[in-house]
């Protein structure tokens, strides 16, 4: 009777510790997530920009010639959807109030071609302008095309990688401060990769400030609103992650090998959130050709990484703008919502893409999506 009641009470106090997965009704969920989207099911080639109004499930589509390496950015305020076209060039959504015509598809949008081809993009921290990674180098961009364009003196030569894999440079998401930190990574083919951090503004110019590290090469790039940085990197005895905080501490995040995806901080904390393949599922002997991944959190950078269950084939995630919650896309199409605080797996079937729509790049906001946002009420796919 004893060794029952201690099993029994054993059990009991590691139910915090267990996730668990919700049964429950779907959370009450606000604002809007955007995601490129491409339809499997239509012509090939067929891809657009979706917006799903997180509150009711309703989804539009905003017809652009974009594909599923497009970047997408909210402005700050979230009045601006930007993001990279196929092209070479800059589109921005100009605003969802009234948006959509009756068949679910928005026709306000902006489109800017600098003279130069844009690969990725990021908001100024207070939404002034945009920061182009160009193959120019880096460039301030106005949000609208009556203003000039900045080239901003930075040594961040372009040539990571190959054509098809160009170098980026990637933004922290940051509290509005007058410094703006910008993570780059440089190299050339088949050698290593120098990560630096550099801080400045525009007007004072950019100042090199901590030398991440040197990587045989990149899988995933993330950075703190407080320069602390997450890199995922092929290494020649097994794919790693590694962080590296804001006072220049670095560590490996894994004593087994894991093939990074993709990394994402949380707004404005130091929680971050991996996509990364553990086991070789495609049994070629590597974790580097698309071999099923995980969700693995880490609440603080310095803190060691967790695997949370119930999120096995997970492709991509978005961060909610109070950092408390993370969408996650399984399989590309399927919708998974994963709560910190009550570490529990929530299953949203109200909220998923229109039938046969890969989901890349979600980005949540909390922009007002309500009955007045013009979202037409579309029906979604049973999951």
């Amino acid at each position: 009777m004893r060794t029952g009641l201690r099993l029994l009470l054993f059990a009991f106090l590691l139910l915090p510790f267990i996730p668990h997965t919700a049964h429950a009704q779907t959370p009450t969920l606000d604002g809007i997530v955007a995601f490129i989207g491409q339809d499997t099911q239509g012509a090939a080639g067929n891809t657009a920009i979706y917006l799903m109004d997180m509150r009711s499930g309703a989804v539009g589509r905003l017809d652009a010639p974009v594909n599923t390496s497009s970047t997408l950015a909210w402005q700050p305020d979230g009045e601006l959807l930007a993001f990279t076209t196929d092209d070479g060039g800059v589109g921005l959504l100009n605003s969802i109030t009234g948006c959509f015509d009756a068949g679910g598809r928005c026709l306000d949008d902006t489109y800017i071609y600098p003279p130069f081809m844009v690969n990725n993009l990021a908001w100024m921290p207070d939404g002034s302008a945009l920061l182009l990674s160009t193959d120019e180098g880096l460039v301030i961009a106005p949000p609208r095309p009556s203003r000039d364009f900045i080239a901003l003196e930075l040594d961040c030569p372009f040539g990571l990688g190959t054509a098809d894999q160009p170098s980026r440079l990637y933004f922290a998401d940051s509290e509005p401060t007058e410094d703006i930190q910008v993570l780059c990574a440089t190299g050339a083919p088949n050698e290593m990769v120098q990560v630096n951090l550099y801080q400045g503004t525009p007007d004072s110019g950019y100042t090199l400030t901590r030398e991440i590290g040197t990587y045989p090469a990149i899988t995933a790039l993330a950075i703190a609103y407080d320069g602390g940085v997450v890199v995922g990197t092929l290494e020649n005895g097994g794919d790693s992650a590694f962080s590296v905080n804001a006072d220049g501490y670095g560590q490996r995040l894994t004593p087994f090998q894991i093939h990074v995806y993709t990394a994402h901080f949380a707004p404005n904390t130091t929680n971050v959130a991996l996509v990364g393949a553990t086991a070789d599922s495609t049994g070629d002997n590597t974790l580097r050709d698309g071999d099923s991944a995980e969700l693995f959190v880490l609440t603080q950078i310095d803190d060691t990484i967790r695997q949370i269950p119930g999120f096995t084939g997970i492709t991509n995630l978005a961060w909610s703008p109070d950092s408390t919650r993370l969408l996650a896309v399984l399989g590309n199409q399927t919708l998974q919502l994963y709560t910190l605080i009550t570490d529990s797996a929530t299953p949203l079937p109200t909220h998923q893409p229109p039938p046969g729509v890969e989901i890349f790049a979600p980005t949540w906001h909390d922009v007002e999506a309500n009955v007045d946002s013009g979202l037409p009420v579309i029906p979604t796919a049973t999951p």
